[in-house]
């Protein structure tokens, strides 16, 4: 039910505005259970709900009970998110340069 009714852009940027309070230009595209494995050795992450707004990329996950050391799952993720935006960025820079 969660994914269903974030998949709707309009209602996922409020659901977005109202948790975080700020302002959400627009949703590019939800992604529900976005996969991330930028490499073969690493554990990659599902990502329950990935929005990308003009300027920033927003992670929603749900969690249905008290989870050990969400601080580490949390900075796991952001730095799956992160390393996933820089190697299609430098994809794209080889692309246009050569």
């Amino acid at each position: 039910m969660f994914q269903a009714v974030l998949h709707e852009p309009g209602i996922c940027a409020e659901l977005v505005e109202r948790l975080l309070h700020i302002k959400v230009a627009r949703i590019e595209y939800p992604e529900i259970e976005k996969t991330i494995a930028p490499y073969y050795s690493t554990k990659g992450v599902r990502l329950d709900v990935y929005l990308k707004d003009s300027d920033k990329v927003i992670d929603v996950e749900m969690q249905s009970y008290p989870q050990d050391a969400m601080g580490l799952r949390t900075r796991y993720y952001q730095s799956m998110i992160d390393t996933d935006s820089l190697l299609k960025h430098r994809a794209q820079r080889l692309f246009f340069n050569s």
